[in-house]
């Protein structure tokens, strides 16, 4: 078993039910109907923090808080709309995995990082906008993310990890940025509609398999031949 497979049964695992949503202080959030919301003050999004995940549709972050832990959201079927303050200034592993009811997503520039993982499994996500100052778009962060169609690599990104996009089936255009210098194993893979790609002389390497099934395999072996390695 791969590395991404392996993965992929620990998330499924998780997904599926080996874990849940634990009971919090009340002191730290409030309900009014179905909006749920962080009280202000709070500085961290707790792994777990939410005790009814199935209930929250809406969610309200204040600008207090600087950290999503990861798991912070994982399994929140229902999650449609949120908005992460500029406040943030990281996004744990598997923040928002499995959040199959949010469509769009916008990251504010102050978040440095983002986790393995973090949005995995939303499977109805169409639209993310990552912030200016990223420097990894990390392993399988939107592994699976089946309905994606438009995302923006910022030009301070480094490195795409190993299964960064991959089965992002949807996605049919993208731009490498100049900043990029490497492109990791299955990091495209199965991305059958991304057929038109350009990749700037910065990238050095390419690992083999980045691209594997994608709709633009071909023209990256014929046109990289010697980064594809």
């Amino acid at each position: 078993m791969n590395k991404i497979s392996a993965a992929a049964v620990v998330f499924t695992f998780l997904l599926l039910g080996g874990m849940g949503c634990s009971s919090v202080d009340d002191d730290e959030q409030y309900a009014d109907g179905n909006h749920y919301g962080v009280r202000r003050g709070i500085k961290v999004i707790h792994k777990k923090m939410f005790k009814n995940p199935e209930r929250l549709s809406n969610l309200t972050i204040p600008s207090s808080v600087t950290k999503i832990e990861s798991e912070a959201f994982m399994d929140c079927v229902n999650l449609t709309t949120i908005t992460i303050p500029k406040s943030v200034t990281s996004i744990g592993e598997f923040a928002f995995a499995g959040c199959n009811s949010l469509t769009v997503i916008v990251i504010p520039d102050s978040v440095k990082s983002i986790g393995k993982y973090a949005f995995s499994g939303c499977r109805n996500l169409t639209s993310v906008t990552l912030p200016k100052h990223l420097k990894t778009i990390e392993e399988c962060t939107f592994w699976n993310c089946g309905n994606l169609e438009t995302i923006t690599i910022p030009n301070s990104v480094t490195t795409i990890e190993r299964g960064a996009f991959w089965e992002c089936r949807k996605l049919a255009n993208l731009t490498i940025p100049y900043s990029v210098t490497a492109i990791e194993a299955e990091a495209f893979q199965f991305c059958m509609n991304l057929r038109n790609l350009r990749i700037p002389k910065t990238v050095k390497s390419i690992e083999r398999g980045a691209f594997l099934f994608a709709g633009c395999e071909e023209q990256v072996k014929l046109d990289y031949p010697d980064l594809y390695k």
